[in-house]
């Protein structure tokens, strides 16, 4: 799950390069994320920097277990 800080918001169609980083889940907001990805945490925190523009101190990146119940 990546939280966005400071009332930041991101909606993950405008970056189709986010699929790269995994399986994307709809969010009914635009500021708690979840991604489904085989990705370690500090490799998936760079690349979605780069992809996004926005820094590590931007959001918070945390592991949620039972996520596959999800999708």
């Amino acid at each position: 799950m990546i939280s966005l800080k400071n009332s930041l918001t991101l909606e993950i169609s405008k970056y189709p390069e986010l699929k790269e980083l995994g399986y994307w889940i709809t969010p009914g907001d635009y500021s708690n994320l979840r991604v489904w990805s085989p990705m370690a945490q500090p490799e998936l925190a760079d690349r979605f920097c780069q992809i996004t523009g926005l820094k590590q101190t931007d959001f918070d990146l945390d592991s949620i277990s039972g996520l596959w119940y999800l999708y």
